[in-house]
């Protein structure tokens, strides 16, 4: 039986409204009028008829399709489109031009389609305004995910999902934002389970790309802050900021500090690279600022790489590594350029290493430092002995005012000088030798312990007590016979490996959103 269709009402479309007031219906009703091929209404009965939607006049795309049985009462009938088996999807009416197919039984579609078009229910709702391609309202606030939207912001989304976002927003091609916030105090307010704002940025351009730019400017004088971060956590780790990278995990640029972190019981500045640099800080003034329990602390975990690397940049007014105060070195410290302590440096061992002198290509060359219980000072030279065997040492200026308790060695060269002897010992920074033959060379040192204003204010201890936690741990136990849990630096050596652990885990886990994240974020085209 061929059949014939005429519209009777067509009603509910909703081109806009589901993604704008959560309360209209997703279902869209549908009257219509079967004749048959004579142009009388079908008789009374159930008839199966497909409904599909398409995004052209004739051709095109299948966007939605659905089966039902309607009923009729003199060739009349009414349905609901959308619901079964699912309702209608929103993202069908993403344009504005649509048109609806109407198939009998087996009968082929009947032509022409029917063009779709709004209403006012679902086109504009009373605080909803449409201009030309834009949407917006100018009271209350909006929510995305919750029917309660914090009152303190204009758009509230929330995602509770595993590896979700709560807004996902690309820029487009170069030179587009993702989001762009303004605000009188905060531009930008993220809160999330596990991130609170993640910029991501992608491009093969030539120029500069950047996951997130925060930018502050306070013409009065308060503060002013690019980004401000704060982390706390009742577990092990709780992060101001955690910034990772294939070379600069924190890269920081200021006419006073590039980078300045200050913590109270943990890290103020922590820095981690699996290629490149954890955290790498140029500034006018200072490179890196540490305040805590540990100023600048060092950990590495990679065999002969340095824990603290300082680097003078070759020049001889400048320091690799500058330390105000005394300096305790327990690991290595690697420094290419000069060291300076303002205070003493406390060491288990020490020496020089050097390119060796006939083998620099292949070989090192390794001496130990000389040690002493006193502040010692080491003088030593050769002199000539005159016609009656003497000679007068002639030293520095500065001799007797920087040292006192003179100690003597004498040793003749080219024969025995069995009778060599100070005949005057220091006096107006010079001593005298005799007893030698004419004409004979004499070695000579002289040591002196250190009096000037610095030394005699701060003597080295001989010996000292170990007190608190440092009783009864060894600073190397190991070469003492006793467990590595007895070492002076066990508990914080444990931490500091877990908390790389930690950070390597989470690295891992950013990489794997990350990727998750440039798999299902597809580029915006911009407007035309």
């Amino acid at each position: 039986m061929k059949l014939r269709q005429m519209i009777l009402t067509l009603s509910g479309v909703m081109l806009l409204a589901v993604s704008v007031l959560a309360a209209v219906p997703r279902l869209m009703n549908f009257q219509g009028l079967l004749k048959n091929s004579l142009g009388n209404p079908v008789p009374n009965a159930s008839y199966p008829v497909t409904f599909t939607i398409y995004d052209a006049l004739t051709g095109g795309t299948n966007l939605w399709s659905e089966t039902q049985s309607v009923t009729t009462a003199n060739g009349l009938f009414s349905v609901l489109l959308g619901s079964t088996p699912a309702p209608l999807p929103d993202s069908i009416f993403s344009d504005t031009t649509r048109f609806l197919g109407i198939k009998v039984g087996t009968d082929p579609e009947m032509t022409p389609r029917q063009r779709l078009s709004s209403v006012g229910y679902s086109y504009v709702s009373s605080q909803w305004t449409s201009t030309a391609q834009d949407l917006f309202r100018l009271n209350g606030n909006v929510g995305i995910g919750t029917s309660s939207p914090t009152p303190i912001a204009k758009l509230d989304v929330q995602n509770g999902a595993l590896f979700s976002y709560g807004v996902s927003a690309s820029g487009g091609s170069v030179g587009g934002t993702g989001v762009y916030g303004t605000g009188g105090s905060v531009g930008l307010d993220g809160n999330g389970g596990t991130i609170g704002v993640r910029g991501f940025s992608g491009s093969s351009s030539a120029s500069d790309i950047y996951g997130i730019i925060g930018n502050a400017n306070n013409p009065s004088t308060g503060n002013a802050y690019g980004g401000y971060f704060t982390g706390t956590s009742a577990g092990f780790i709780g992060y101001g900021v955690y910034a990772s990278g294939s070379y600069y995990g924190v890269y920081g640029e200021g006419t006073a500090d590039g980078v300045y972190g200050s913590s109270s019981s943990g890290n103020g500045v922590s820095g981690f690279s699996s290629t490149g640099t954890g955290g790498t800080f140029s500034s006018s003034d200072k490179g890196v600022v540490g305040s805590g329990s540990y100023g600048v602390y060092g950990y590495s975990s990679v065999s002969g790489k340095a824990s603290v690397y300082g680097y003078n940049g070759g020049n001889i007014f400048t320091y690799g590594v500058y330390s105000e105060g005394d300096a305790r070195v327990s690991r290595n410290l690697t420094i290419d350029g000069d060291t300076y302590a303002t205070g003493f440096i406390f060491k288990n061992g020490g020496g020089f290493r050097i390119d060796h002198p006939t083998d620099p290509a292949n070989k090192y060359l390794y001496h130990s430092f000389v040690e002493s219980p006193d502040m010692t000072n080491l003088y030593n030279g050769n002199i000539t002995l005159d016609a009656k065997g003497e000679a007068k040492v002639e030293l520095p200026d500065w001799f007797g005012a920087l040292n006192k308790d003179f100690r003597y060695q004498l040793t003749a060269i080219g024969g025995p000088g069995p009778n060599l002897y100070i005949a005057q010992e220091v006096s107006g920074n010079q001593f005298q030798i005799a007893g030698g033959t004419p004409g004979m060379k004499v070695s000579w040192q002289v040591t002196g312990i250190r009096q000037d204003a610095y030394a005699s204010a701060h003597r080295i201890p001989v010996e000292e007590e170990k007190t608190g936690k440092e009783r009864g741990k060894y600073l190397h136990p190991k070469e003492q016979g006793m467990p590595e849990t007895l070492g002076m630096n066990y508990e914080e050596t444990q931490k500091m490996a877990a908390e790389n652990k930690k950070v390597k885990e989470q690295q891992a886990k950013m990489d794997e959103e990350r990727q998750l994240m440039e798999q299902n974020t597809k580029p915006i085209k911009p407007n035309k």
